[in-house]
């Protein structure tokens, strides 16, 4: 497991999945985005994906492209192994902007596959001279191979009203999800009731535009906790909540911990 944080490759991580959904299932299962692509490359287990408001299902050796600001959350059960390499200013292309499932069934492109992979957290393992010119390499060839192999498939994207509309409210939440607008508003400027938007997410998804709403606001509450010291008082008032009373208990129902209980244990388990 590969873990090099801060690189003047600007944030370039390479992470095992099992490493990243310790603390509990919300880091990686519910709603958030990051500003550059992410790929996620399974290796064992199965599971489903979310993705802009879309659920796919994904199978050993399969290969995800997250676009940058894209929303989404996947499962990793206790048989899922694989890595998750967040890109960077630096290293993003626009091979990795563009959402895609790559189901990968020859072992020899598997092995070139995690050859690639390898090579990039051996590297940021190592920070070795000029390591950041080798991720920087084996990434564009290896966004070049991702190309050829995508070129030889359909298209994974789903058509039809509900999936367009799960999609724009996806981008909506994502840009407004800390103003305190409710289904409501997100329905309103959508030009449909909550009641169809709902229908549409449970359709994409599984979940109602509710779920998802409040998946993507509470991780970011949870990250702010984790990860900052700000004050909660200034969480809440950054994610919409009228009061910091009103989000100790909006917090509280949703996780069974209030904010300072939960930042408590999660500085405990750092230490």
């Amino acid at each position: 497991m590969y873990l090099k944080q801060d690189t003047p490759l600007g944030g370039l991580r390479f992470v095992g999945l099992q490493h990243l959904a310790r603390g509990g299932a919300w880091r990686t299962e519910a709603m958030r985005s990051y500003p550059f692509p992410v790929l996620l490359w399974f290796t064992k287990g199965q599971g489903r994906v979310t993705i802009n408001g879309v659920r796919h299902g994904y199978a050993p050796h399969t290969l995800v492209i997250i676009p940058s600001h894209a929303m989404h959350g996947f499962e990793v059960g206790r048989s899922t192994m694989g890595h998750c390499l967040f890109l960077s200013e630096s290293t993003s292309l626009s091979t990795f902007e563009e959402q895609a499932i790559l189901r990968i069934p020859a072992m020899d492109d598997q092995h070139e596959m995690a050859g690639f992979l390898d090579s990039i957290g051996q590297e940021l393992g190592g920070q070795n001279i000029g390591y950041e010119k080798v991720c920087k390499s084996v990434i564009e060839l290896m966004a070049v191979w991702i190309e050829r192999k995508l070129d030889n498939i359909e298209p994974t994207g789903r058509s039809g009203a509900a999936y367009r509309l799960a999609a724009s409210y996806s981008q909506l939440l994502e840009r407004d999800f800390n103003t305190g607008k409710t289904v409501a508003a997100y329905a309103s400027r959508l030009g449909i009731t909550p009641t169809h938007l709902s229908r549409a997410c449970r359709e994409t998804c599984g979940r109602p535009a509710s779920a998802l709403l409040l998946d993507r606001i509470f991780y970011e509450a949870r990250r702010m906790l984790s990860e900052t010291a700000l004050p909660i008082k200034d969480i809440a008032a950054g994610l919409g909540f009228r009061s910091a009373a009103y989000f100790t208990r909006a917090f509280s129902h949703r996780t069974g911990r209030t904010p300072t209980e939960f930042r408590r244990s999660t500085l405990a388990r750092l230490h």
